[in-house]
């Protein structure tokens, strides 16, 4: 019987479609694509990829890369500018009429159970008049309970709001402060999650 040595040395890859190298060196530059699994392994330079698993225990250059899970044990040469498993959100609600209204009304819930950080962001546009605003959080999206306040927005003024409780739904309500609100407000929710 003839015995078969199944290790190989990869001088030169032009491109490499749902392979899998589970031992052995690769030397080559990576110009762009997918990295689906990486484990223990050297890279020498990586220029525009997405790594998305696996652990990185030598890395000498990577431009314009996305990590999206796995680690980083060294970086030789270069300069880290951030690492991020999280994934960014935003919803917006736009030229909201301030009203008149004495009593909170509130924008529709977002479900922030899977979010890790995230606040409202506020602008009064209303050329005359003071907003009041209050985060409220619920566990079951009907009762609610106020967590943070924020009073007498004045026009043209911002203010943000973070939440200091953690519960499954927030939302943010508004109201008038003053007897005469004309105009609208902004409100940007922003939020990272895993």
């Amino acid at each position: 019987a003839r015995s078969h040595d199944h290790r190989r040395t990869l001088t030169t890859v032009g491109s490499v479609l749902g392979a899998t190298i589970t031992a052995g060196t690769i030397s080559a530059t990576i110009l762009g694509g997918t990295i689906t699994s990486l484990l223990n392994g050297t890279i020498t330079s990586v220029l525009g990829a997405t790594i998305t698993a696996g652990t990185l225990t030598t890395v000498g250059s990577i431009l314009g890369a996305t990590i999206t899970a796995g680690t980083i044990t060294a970086i030789l040469g270069g300069t880290l500018t951030a690492i991020s498993q999280n994934s960014f959100v935003e919803q917006s609600f736009l030229a909201v009429p301030a009203g008149t209204a004495t009593t909170f009304t509130p924008l529709a819930a977002i479900t922030t159970a899977v979010l890790e950080t995230y606040s409202f962001f506020v602008y009064n546009s209303s050329p005359v008049g003071t907003v009041d605003t209050i985060l409220e959080i619920s566990a079951n999206g009907t009762n609610w309970f106020t967590d943070v306040t924020g009073s007498n927005l004045a026009p043209g003024s911002v203010d943000v709001l973070v939440p200091q409780r953690f519960l499954k739904y927030t939302r943010l309500s508004y109201r008038a402060s003053t007897t005469l609100v004309t105009g609208t407000i902004d409100v940007i929710f922003n939020a990272q999650g895993s």
